[in-house]
């Protein structure tokens, strides 16, 4: 969850004062990285990472299962004392972006996979193939971006590839590499649900928004992007 706000700049008098607060509320957050723009503090074993500065601020995590949702526990109260720490009153802009991954045998696969989606969608999967040319005939869609708005939401849906890996911390490391399973190829399914005007503060219920947005995924836009 992205927010961003106009006049942040109590920024630069309670950055160290609202890192203290956020060290007491959550036991395991540590102060990764901060500058004149933006503090970053992160949880790793929550696998959560938290920003704010001058223009916004932003909470990042993992969906570590269906039973915790960690997000759900520090965006709330995260959001509330940036707000009142900044006296943010409005936001210029709301972004939810959700990150699913679709795990195939091989890249050849996740390329198919995403070319005959291109082609159900109507998003350039035959975009060339009126086209004589061969250096323009031959290609597919190797990934696209969909956008849709109206007066006041935006959803973006960026459709490509990449690799999953397994990342491990701690003693031991070179013993337990050789236990960890390889790379997998997926297809990246990345949505970002966003406000186009200003959002009175009083009226941006975080918990609320992120559950009904992940509800709309799961339930709405997944669905048609099965092939």
């Amino acid at each position: 969850m992205d927010v961003r706000y106009p006049n942040g700049y109590r920024h630069w008098d309670c950055a160290g004062d609202l890192a203290n607060q956020l060290l007491g509320l959550f036991p395991g957050l540590v102060v990764d990285d901060g500058d004149p723009s933006n503090v970053t503090m992160s949880h790793d074993e929550h696998q959560i990472k938290l920003r704010y500065g001058v223009e916004g601020a932003t909470v990042e995590a993992a969906s570590l299962d269906e039973h915790t949702n960690l997000f759900e526990q520090y965006a709330a109260p995260f959001f509330a004392l940036v707000f009142r720490s900044f006296a943010i009153k409005t936001t210029s802009r709301v972004g939810h972006r959700l990150v699913n991954h679709l795990t195939l045998d091989d890249k050849a696969s996740v390329q198919d996979y995403i070319f005959k989606l291109s082609i159900k969608t109507g998003a350039g999967g035959s975009f060339f193939a009126s086209s004589e040319d061969e250096r323009l005939n031959t290609k597919k869609t190797t990934g696209f971006i969909l956008i849709f708005e109206d007066e006041k939401i935006g959803l973006r849906i960026n459709i490509g590839s990449g690799k999953a890996k397994t990342n491990i911390n701690g003693p031991m490391l070179n013993d337990l590499r050789r236990h960890i399973p390889p790379p997998t190829d997926i297809v990246v399914l990345d949505i970002d649900n966003y406000t186009l005007k200003p959002l009175n503060i009083s009226d941006l219920l975080i918990n609320d928004l992120a559950k009904s947005n992940a509800k709309m995924v799961k339930t709405r836009i997944l669905p048609i992007l099965e092939i």
